[in-house]
């Protein structure tokens, strides 16, 4: 590669606002990603049999399986038993299932059929004093 001497400069300008390895550890390089810093996996829906997924499954972490991105692996979260899948349909719905997560929202408060209040009215007593209440 050439660089003209104008170039040279943006490139040594460019290196010396770029981030630094720092001489000092405050960790070890093996605890930099670890099962106490990861909230979930996220894997194709025919890959959870690969052994970051095994790792997740033993430690109770939510898998979330993309649809959308098929493998050769073809084995299905299924297959596995693996019990904490959860399957979406494509990347943008597994950010969402992510964020979810990391609020603390419960997935069955934000997927549809939403459970509401109002399945057991119209059963009980009460729904027999509404029948016979009448206006005079």
């Amino acid at each position: 590669m050439v660089a003209s001497v104008s170039g040279l400069a943006c490139v040594l300008i460019g290196l010396r606002r770029a981030p630094h390895i720092s001489p000092q550890r405050c960790f070890r390089p093996a605890d930099a990603v670890n099962v106490r810093n990861v909230l979930a996996l996220v894997t194709p829906s025919t890959a959870p049999g690969g052994i970051q997924a095994a790792y997740a499954h033993k430690h109770g972490l939510p898998i979330v399986a993309v649809r959308e991105n098929r493998t050769i692996m073809g084995v299905p979260a299924a297959k596995m038993g693996f019990d904490n899948v959860i399957e979406v349909e494509n990347y943008c719905e597994a950010a969402g299932v992510l964020l979810a997560l990391r609020k603390g929202i419960h997935l069955g408060g934000v997927r549809r059929p939403i459970p509401t209040l109002r399945h057991g009215l119209g059963q009980g007593k009460a729904a027999e004093k509404k029948r016979t209440f009448r206006l005079a």
